[in-house]
């Protein structure tokens, strides 16, 4: 399949690992994560929880209204300019 695809770093555990952070970040649970990956304790769900955290950290900074607000706030002071 690596082969076939042109990706030369290809191997099963990159595809659960790439599998279980999509999961998270497109709204999965880590309740039923650790259940579709048959992990007995969260320990290894956070090991992906804590990938996922600064993407969402990332996306929080780039749509944040209050952000946005001190953006806004900037370009409408004069002592600014």
């Amino acid at each position: 399949m690596a082969r076939a695809s042109g990706v030369t770093r290809l191997h099963a555990h990159i595809c659960r690992h790439t599998f279980a952070i999509n999961y998270l970040m497109n709204g999965g649970d880590v309740f039923s994560l650790k259940g579709i990956l048959g992990h007995t304790t969260l320990d290894m769900v956070n090991h992906y929880l804590h990938f996922t955290s600064s993407q969402i950290t990332a996306q929080h900074h780039k749509f944040s209204p209050m952000d946005k607000l001190e953006e806004a706030k900037l370009l409408c002071d004069p002592a600014s300019l």
